[in-house]
């Protein structure tokens, strides 16, 4: 191999790692930007919300704010008949992101008046214990619920809130 043909494969190779360094992250989320604006024939992007937080396009392109598909709980577009709420940031939809990490902070513990709750874990009624040492990576979703009609399903004692952990089909 002489020393042109090493430089053009040191080249090819230097360029292929750098394009599968790129969006490594974020394909999947750029993607569906890109199949949104497609979908809906928008001619900018929407805006995007991640927990709530404005973030903007360009940094999710450029890998500024990167988050792994595994991460995310649930992405949701608002379209932009439904998005006046968020003004003109929202002419054209709204992408909502929510982080697995947001879900699962419902279970924490940390109040000035800890509400006494009752936990349901896949439709069976399990302790607070079982819950502090349960892995977290079953999880699937977590609601709470403050509404008595819907506690007194579980049990006839006296709770402040419900707690309803559903866990991943596999798991």
């Amino acid at each position: 191999m002489n020393i042109i043909s090493k430089l053009v494969l040191l080249l090819t190779l230097t360029n292929s790692f750098i394009c599968l360094g790129q969006n490594r992250y974020n394909n999947f989320l750029v993607n569906y930007v890109d199949s949104i604006k497609v979908e809906y024939t928008l001619e900018e992007n929407p805006m995007i919300l991640f927990d709530g937080v404005s973030i903007d396009y360009k940094n999710i392109k450029e890998e500024v704010f990167s988050i792994l598909k595994k991460e995310i709980h649930s992405v949701k577009y608002i379209l932009k008949e439904e998005s006046d709420i968020y003004g003109s940031r929202g002419n054209f939809g709204v992408i909502s992101l929510t982080s697995r990490e947001h879900i699962l902070k419902k279970l924490d513990h940390h109040f000035v008046h800890k509400p006494k709750r009752i936990y349901v874990l896949n439709n069976k009624v399990v302790s607070e214990h079982f819950i502090d040492s349960f892995d977290r990576n079953k999880i699937q979703d977590v609601k709470v619920i403050n509404e008595q009609s819907k506690i007194s399903e579980y049990t006839s004692e006296n709770f402040d809130q419900l707690i309803l952990i559903s866990t991943k089909k596999n798991e």
